[in-house]
């Protein structure tokens, strides 16, 4: 994948308004190389917000509903130290 100079994105807070060139946060663009881009962008905050994709002189506004999830934690572990003599159940002072 290669960035794509000639398409832009960004992605608004609502209320804000200009271009992909204007306000807004820069997305990555990605050519697929088959006809198709990818448009990719971690957002910092949940919200009803707009993706502004332009191309030459169109440009065209997609509403993006932004939901705060949980985190998906693949592994956990945990430091013992101090729990040696505490059983499930019991109160314990670490």
């Amino acid at each position: 994948m290669y960035l794509a100079p000639y398409l832009s994105a960004a992605i608004h807070a609502p209320g804000v308004t200009g271009g992909a060139s204007g306000f807004g946060e820069l997305c990555v663009v990605s050519d697929l190389g088959n006809g198709e881009y990818e448009i990719s962008y971690v957002p910092t905050a949940a919200g009803n917000c707009t993706v502004i994709i332009e191309s030459g002189a169109q440009s065209r506004d997609v509403p993006v509903l932004v939901e705060a999830a949980e985190p998906k934690v693949a592994s956990t572990e945990i430091d013992r130290r101090g729990l040696e003599g505490w059983c499930a159940g019991e109160a314990w002072l670490i």
